[in-house]
């Protein structure tokens, strides 16, 4: 149970259909190394999840990690060891944290911890505002390489379509729209043999209001549903039905 919830946790940050197949693979089989490596520690239940929590917080979330020269005493290793050794309940009060400050900073002894997931809806700008559609789906047509191949353009796409279409991408969709983002923004800076020179099409097709069908067209399509709902029709499609059953 652990194995599987620390799989799906961190993959929901990026819709599982929008990923190519090798891309979730290899990323699956990344998660299930360090998996191993827990089991290999011999960590129990709840305690494998918090170790999977441990190594990849820095690497995805952490600040810290791209900065040098920073303290982060939460991460030293005695603290994390002896987070190991904490119940449920010890854990939720924030124990070993409220202790380490109560003795290194007793000023802030009293200075709750607070979480930015409660600070209210993120008024940064979203990378599909003011011309950001046209500029992500420029990125789609110019940038490959290994970055964004991890990534289902038709995925990306469909996302965008619904930008142009005027309706705010849910939030599977402008995760998706974020990462491939960065991704595509990375290749360009890291990798730009592999940037395409091709001119961008994506924004132009998106954008296009697509030709009304010519009156002739509509008549014939009138018709022919006119016949399909008429008797000799349906007593066809009724002999039809018995022939193959």
């Amino acid at each position: 149970m652990a194995r599987k919830t620390a799989v799906d946790r961190l993959n929901a940050a990026m819709p599982a259909a929008a990923m190519t197949a090798e891309s979730l693979a290899a990323e699956r089989a990344r998660i299930g190394t360090i998996l191993d490596h827990a089991e290999d520690l011999r960590l129990p239940g709840q305690a494998m999840t918090d170790y999977v929590y441990l190594i990849e917080r820095v690497r995805r979330w952490y600040t810290s990690a791209y900065l040098g020269g920073v303290v982060t005493p939460f991460l030293s290793p005695a603290f994390v060891s002896a987070s190991f050794a904490l119940d449920a309940a010890q854990k939720r009060r924030w124990a070993l944290h409220h202790g380490l400050l109560d003795r290194f900073r007793p000023e802030w002894s009293g200075v709750p911890f607070v979480s930015g997931a409660r600070t209210g809806r993120s008024t940064a700008t979203a990378v599909w505002d003011g011309d950001g559609v046209q500029a992500v789906s420029d990125l789609l047509d110019t940038t490959g390489g290994p970055l964004t191949a991890s990534v289902r353009p038709a995925a990306v796409r469909d996302a965008l379509a619904e930008c142009v279409a005027g309706a705010p991408p849910a939030r599977r969709q402008a995760a998706l729209l974020e990462q491939f983002a960065y991704l595509a923004v990375a290749t360009h800076t890291l990798r730009p043999d592999a940037v395409r020179a091709t001119p961008p099409a994506t924004y132009t097709k998106l954008s296009t209001p697509p030709k009304p069908v010519p009156a002739a067209v509509r008549a014939a399509v009138r018709r022919l549903r006119s016949v399909r709902r008429s008797r000799p029709a349906r007593r066809a499609w009724s002999a039809i039905r018995r022939r193959l059953r």
